[in-house]
């Protein structure tokens, strides 16, 4: 991105767009471990909106890019977050 921030309903979509495109590749015949990175601007939306309870039935790790540690923080679906 252009590193600018974005309005909250645009942030939201933009989430459940990437959420929905994560959990299409679901197929637990497959054993799947799924993964959704984003950056900290979403945190609020990752808290908010991904219970861990679905992320254990999804298998769903849950990464954050936090630019000021310029650290890429991960979460198993197992763990509560960190942040």
């Amino acid at each position: 991105g252009s590193g600018t921030i974005r309005k909250a309903p645009t942030v939201r979509n933009q989430f459940d767009r990437a959420l929905a495109s994560a959990v299409s590749y679901y197929d637990q015949a497959q054993g799947l471990q799924l993964g959704l990175a984003l950056p900290e601007e979403y945190l609020k939306q990752i808290k908010d909106r991904l219970p861990q309870a679905l992320r254990i039935v999804l298998n769903l790790w849950v990464l954050l890019y936090v630019s000021a540690d310029e650290e890429v923080y991960a979460c198993a679906p197992h763990e509560e977050l960190p942040f």
